[in-house]
């Protein structure tokens, strides 16, 4: 199930278009899609979580060099949209508020990754408000290290 950023790209820009956000905000969707392109080109212009969470981290402005809070929630919202194309074929534009349920897989392949995401969430004694933070987004929020035998 692999989709281009700019197959995604395109679907979000249709949402919003479709739901009657202002031309600017349009434009500025399209700005930020465009970086995500530009960052995606080393793995062929693929999306995944992986390149999403990625893309949510770059939280510094290249201008300033200033942590940004507006292009931290920016980058965010746009993973969110990209991450619910992705795993639930349409773009979810509601709102979304701390603790509300995300979008579920549809996709027979994506379900039993979701189940194991959350018997080992709920296995390393997690607290209910951090399983319920990095909920079903498997890779998106958290990586899961398992060290291994040290290299001789």
């Amino acid at each position: 199930m692999d989709a281009t950023v700019r197959e995604i790209g395109e679907r979000v820009v249709g949402a919003l278009e479709a739901a009657g956000y202002a031309r600017l905000t349009v434009f500025e969707y399209d700005k930020w899609i465009r970086r995500l392109e530009d960052l995606s080109r080393e793995q062929d212009g693929i999306y995944t979580p992986g390149l999403g969470a990625e893309f949510a981290s770059m939280t510094m402005s290249p201008r300033t060099g200033r942590f940004s809070n507006q292009r931290r929630k920016a980058h965010r919202r746009l993973v969110d949209l990209f991450d619910s194309c992705l795993l639930s074929g349409t773009v979810d534009l509601s709102l979304k508020r701390h603790g509300e349920e995300r979008a579920v897989p549809q996709s027979q392949e994506f379900i039993p990754l979701l189940a194991s995401w959350s018997d080992e969430i709920e296995e390393r004694g997690l607290a209910a408000a951090t399983r319920s933070a990095y909920g079903p987004r498997p890779g998106l929020t958290c990586c899961i290290w398992r060290p291994t035998a040290s290299p001789r």
